[in-house]
């Protein structure tokens, strides 16, 4: 069976990373008690680059997650989604089926031309 991936798909995980990476930033920062003008403050960005993070508006930079980490002290993989399987965005390589009239088209195309190149 030959199955395929839309790149909808691949852009529904690709935002799901960073929606997973927002909330575990906001997580964090509130369990600390910090507010976003301090962290904001600590890493030498602004409160409203915090905000922007925080609601995913932004893609976090990796050594921004890195200087996060420190603030947070924790490790940066503690930020990140724990694994893909926890993103609510449907998984990259889609079970949807090619339908068999598709399938049919392309052997005749691979047939034609496997003909032309014979003749030749």
């Amino acid at each position: 069976m030959v199955y395929i991936s839309t790149m909808e798909q691949k852009e529904d995980r690709y935002k799901a990373v960073y929606t997973a990476i927002a909330n575990n930033i906001h997580f964090l920062r509130k369990s600390q008690g910090l507010t976003q003008e301090q962290v904001g403050m600590m890493i030498g960005k602004t409160r409203s680059y915090i905000v922007n993070i925080e609601n995913n508006r932004v893609e976090v930079p990796i050594y921004v997650l890195y200087q996060l980490a420190d603030v947070f002290e924790c490790k940066v993989y503690d930020l990140l989604p724990s694994s893909y399987k926890d993103l609510e965005a449907p998984p990259i390589e889609s079970e949807i089926p090619v339908s068999a009239l598709e399938n049919v088209a392309v052997l005749n195309a691979l047939e034609e031309v496997h003909n032309e190149v014979s003749k030749g």
